[in-house]
């Protein structure tokens, strides 16, 4: 018999908003991460420095290009 795991809503809109502000230089690093890693449950392993480290890799090239698809896809 499985476990049962406590419900835990994965807020989709909030994180792509979160990650938009950060990328157009509205948010700092620390604050986004923290407000994007809370938009989904502990199960998904995307604790803060996760989602720091992952995000300072990226190049100003690949910002433009996921503040472009973001914008789009929430247009």
């Amino acid at each position: 018999m499985a476990e049962e795991q406590e419900a835990w809503p994965q807020d989709g809109l909030t994180a792509r908003a979160t990650l938009l502000a950060w990328l157009e230089g509205g948010l700092p690093l620390e604050e986004a991460a923290a407000r994007y890693a809370a938009c989904f449950p502990p199960v998904a392993g995307l604790d803060v420095e996760r989602v720091k480290a992952t995000w300072a890799a990226w190049n100003p090239a690949r910002k433009k290009m996921l503040a472009e698809q973001i914008r789009h896809s929430m247009g």
